[in-house]
């Protein structure tokens, strides 16, 4: 996989990664939220469940037509004023809350496509994560594969330079070499082992091997360390794609549990009626 490949799927997973934790912050802040209605349903719940027991309460509008409800208090019977129900302000206030239910199931609604597409998005990252594996780890073969051809041209040449200190008094042939030819890398390498002009022409090839092998390997040890990174970004992001997603259901779960119990009391009020 070419090298600018590989940089910009780092730089698109930096910004998955980014997204992901601008979408947490704000779950976050939605979950709180959700929190601060349901506290106030809970509230104006027990506010009803109290009116219905007929417990004394002041209405905004003031006392209504009171009714006298006979209670014991140390054993002797008294008589106590306490406001009629007030139905029609109770059928609002139950009305109202309904209302509010209906939009938090809307909002749960609206966590659930989120916590699915946030399901999908770690799921096409674990796909992603899986590919980086697999291509790090046939670089990493390759570069152990270059890594012995290294060695094993270096014994070879080692080999050569022993052949050519025995069979060194064979030959003093000198010549002019172009200057083209001095500068070639090859050329310098087999000077420097002080090859003969008959040898030269049979190592040539295995010099070149080298230094195409040496480059080889540094480009695969570039790779490796790009791919690591991408790795490292990798994990991350799936971190917190799976954080991002426990949050999310975790304060969906407790928004239904909460959502139902004041379905339930709202029901056994509506009952009572």
């Amino acid at each position: 996989m070419p090298l600018k490949q590989l940089l910009d799927r780092c730089h698109a997973q930096e910004a998955e990664l980014q997204m992901l934790r601008t979408r947490t912050e704000e779950m976050k802040s939605s979950i709180a939220k959700k929190d601060e209605e349901l506290t106030q349903l809970k509230t104006a719940v027990g506010a009803l469940v109290a009116s219905d027991r007929r417990m004394l309460m002041v209405w905004p509008g003031g006392f209504h037509q009171a009714t006298s409800v006979t209670t014991r208090i140390v054993g002797e019977p008294v008589r106590v004023a306490v406001p009629e129900i007030d139905e029609l302000h109770q059928q609002e206030e139950v009305a109202g809350l309904q209302r509010r239910i209906e939009s938090l199931l809307k909002s749960l609604q609206n966590t659930e496509a989120w916590t699915i597409m946030t399901s999908e998005s770690n799921n096409s990252l674990k796909r992603q994560n899986e590919e980086l594996s697999h291509e790090n780890e046939r670089l990493r073969k390759d570069a152990e594969d270059l890594r012995t051809s290294l060695k094993d041209a270096i014994r070879r040449i080692l080999e050569c330079q022993e052949v050519n200190r025995r069979l060194s008094d064979t030959s003093n042939e000198s010549s002019t070499t172009p200057e083209s030819t001095v500068n070639d890398p090859t050329y310098r390498a087999l000077t420097s082992l002080s090859l003969p002009p008959e040898q030269q022409l049979v190592f040539s090839p295995l010099i070149a091997l080298l230094h195409a092998t040496g480059e080889n390997l540094a480009k695969a040890e570039t790779q490796n360390k790009i791919l690591s990174h991408a790795l490292d970004v990798e994990k991350a992001a799936r971190a917190e794609a799976e954080n991002s997603l426990m949050v999310a259901v975790q304060g969906r779960d407790a928004a239904r549990q909460e959502m139902e119990q004041m379905k339930q009391q709202i029901a056994a009020i509506i009952k009572d009626k």
